[in-house]
């Protein structure tokens, strides 16, 4: 891994000035708290097929990008990210038969900033758009991906993508591999979708991730069809190169689907160093709303499409992108849901 002091050093002025909007850490939620909240989504065939027969392609193409939060969110007393547990990596699962598994033909520009994927691979079929419906809001998108889990059914995706301030999204669908409409993967509706008890109790950023198992689809699961990516917790971040500066915290690829790359119809990434500053990831990257719960992968070979999920887009600060750590608490709602049927 390359040095990434450079990286870190042209970014502290940018977060300096984000700590007087809100950035450090103060006491909200109570990190104590394990029970993920919980919310059904479409369990009986008839639920199902109701919510197929809402998303029509116009209102799947009406459907507004989620806003990355803005770096103002109330904040929990989760100070030092190494605390929460120990260093777990999962292992990824490929699909039964791949489709559409083209492969890169050359290096990708590193970094990148912000551009349509070029390539196939695993990443293609794993990360897809979300689609959901806000009560008495409307219709929005984010973007999720699928993990390796013992239902085959688990997805990825930010807490926000979900639910906020007390509202619960209903008609929730992923689509695999959405390319200005859904692709060969199909359409996969939400069977239960869960969050982490500080984000469902108070919007708290420092735990905006969430869930959803998906229903079988013509008879499969999921991650036999998509496959599924493998997944980091607790990653341990490296002493800072200065005093007061933000910490290294390794080179990651993202990826989503942003309004303001191709009006949100392509599969979009960036790449590049990443730090750490008060247990937040971040990193340059010019993708804005609808990129919402797209994956981190930290370890991504560009020819495959295989990497190791570490977090899930968060927030935006103007060209900063911030992502979700992958703690002890997400890895308990990860397991509470691979584990449920």
């Amino acid at each position: 891994m390359k040095n990434n002091s450079i990286f870190v050093r042209s970014i502290t002025f940018t977060f300096a000035t984000a700590s007087l909007i809100g950035l450090t850490s103060t006491s909200f939620a109570d990190d104590k708290k394990t029970s993920n909240a919980q919310y059904a989504q479409a369990i009986t065939q008839q639920e199902q097929q109701a919510v197929l027969a809402y998303w029509t392609s116009v209102r799947m193409a009406k459907a507004v990008p989620m806003k990355l939060l803005p770096q103002r969110e109330k904040k929990s007393n989760s100070s030092v990210m190494n605390s929460h547990g120990k260093l777990r990596i999962i292992k990824g699962v490929a699909p039964s038969k791949w489709m559409n598994h083209s492969q890169l033909r050359g290096p990708l520009a590193f970094p990148e900033l912000g551009a349509a994927w070029p390539g196939r691979g695993a990443v293609a079929a794993t990360t897809g758009k979300l689609f959901y419906t806000i009560p008495g809001v409307g219709d929005g998108t984010c973007s999720a991906n699928a993990v390796v889990s013992e239902n085959k059914s688990t997805i990825m995706t930010a807490g926000h993508c979900i639910t906020k301030d007390g509202k619960q999204y209903k008609n929730i669908i992923f689509v695999p591999d959405y390319n200005s409409g859904p692709g060969s993967y199909g359409v996969w509706t939400a069977k239960w979708a869960f969050t982490t008890p500080q984000w469902a109790d108070g919007n708290d950023m420092f735990h905006d991730v969430a869930t959803i198992i998906t229903n079988p689809l013509n008879g499969q699961f999921l991650t036999d069809v998509v496959g599924g990516s493998g997944l980091e917790f607790n990653r341990k971040v490296e002493d800072p190169v200065e005093p007061g500066l933000p910490s290294d915290y390794g080179q990651f690829y993202l990826f989503g689907y942003p309004n303001n790359f191709a009006n949100g119809q392509t599969l979009t990434y960036c790449s590049g160093d990443t730090a750490v500053v008060d247990v937040k990831p971040f990193t340059i990257c010019n993708m804005k709303n609808g990129a919402s719960g797209g994956p981190w992968f930290l370890d991504f070979d560009e020819k495959t499409g295989v990497g190791i999920q570490n977090s899930v887009n968060h927030a935006v600060l103007g060209s900063v992108l911030l992502g979700s750590y992958f703690d002890s608490f997400a890895e308990a709602l990860y397991e509470k849901t691979q584990s449920f049927k």
